[in-house]
């Protein structure tokens, strides 16, 4: 008898702890519930596991893949406009021809040249000819006036070109002279007032560049 008395006491007072009192809607607190869930929800947030992910060859391998790779792997958005492209700078060689007689003066310097010793006087070797330039004359001088002109100081002239154009304020000459009478034409006192003279350039040595 006693027993049961202490079995029905030990149940009742677990109803009563279990039981949960009433409470009335004006005593209960929304923000504190809205607080109290919050908390719960990270709570269980940081009593998730943290899984860590192994790193696998492939992933060492991504740095290294070339740019091309990289590029072609990440999808591109477009939005109807055509990408920039970046264009290499070409440079194009033009590889001139050589001229044939450029060719013939190159190919004959390599050939054995010999100079004759001979006395007979049948035949004789030209003169050596050197050329002058002068510009700054009238008009109105032709070839034939340079000429007579050359000559009447002593010396004969091997050819006369004029070098200027008609159109052309004041005309130019190309002379060809003896080579022992080159340093002559080159005298200030052999031309008349206002010519200039200089030796004639047919080519610029590689000196002189």
């Amino acid at each position: 008898m006693a027993l049961a008395v202490t079995i029905d006491n030990i149940t009742s007072k677990l109803d009563k702890k279990q039981k949960v009192p009433n409470c009335p809607p004006e005593e209960i607190n929304l923000f504190s519930i809205v607080g109290r869930l919050g908390a719960l929800e990270k709570e269980l947030e940081d009593s998730e596991p943290t899984v860590h992910r192994v790193q696998t060859r492939e992933d060492i391998a991504a740095p290294l893949a070339p740019v091309a790779d990289r590029c072609e792997r990440t999808p591109q958005k477009t939005s109807g406009v055509r990408p920039l492209v970046a264009q290499a700078e070409w440079t194009s060689v033009v590889k001139k021809r050589m001229n044939k007689k450029k060719k013939i003066r190159i190919a004959a310097k390599e050939l054995t040249t010999v100079v004759g010793s001979a006395s007979d006087c049948s035949i004789k070797a030209s003169e050596p000819v050197r050329q002058v330039f002068i510009n700054k004359v009238d008009k109105q001088c032709t070839n034939e006036n340079i000429h007579d002109y050359i000559k009447k100081k002593g010396i004969t002239s091997k050819d006369v070109r004029r070098t200027s154009k008609e159109g052309w304020l004041s005309t130019s000459f190309k002379i060809s002279i003896p080579s022992v009478n080159f340093n002559d034409l080159l005298k200030a006192e052999f031309w008349p007032s206002g010519i200039r003279c200089r030796e004639w350039l047919s080519y610029i040595p590689r000196k002189r560049i």
